[in-house]
């Protein structure tokens, strides 16, 4: 079996790039916005990720 860590990460990486691409076409030259912004995305698949296998533990 594949490890879900490393291609959790890949999509991650992948995924914050192409964020950080398009809002910055999008928003201009507000970097620190950006950078906020693309942090917080960044954050949010680990989060759901962490609580899907706290609860899928919890419920075995």
């Amino acid at each position: 079996m594949k490890s879900p860590l490393g291609t959790w990460g890949i999509q991650v990486l992948v995924l914050a790039i192409v964020f950080t691409v398009f809002f910055g076409a999008l928003v201009g030259k507000r970097g620190l916005d950006l950078i906020v912004f693309v942090a917080i995305l960044s954050l949010l698949p680990p989060t759901i990720i962490w609580l899907r296998t706290r609860t899928q533990s919890r419920s075995q």
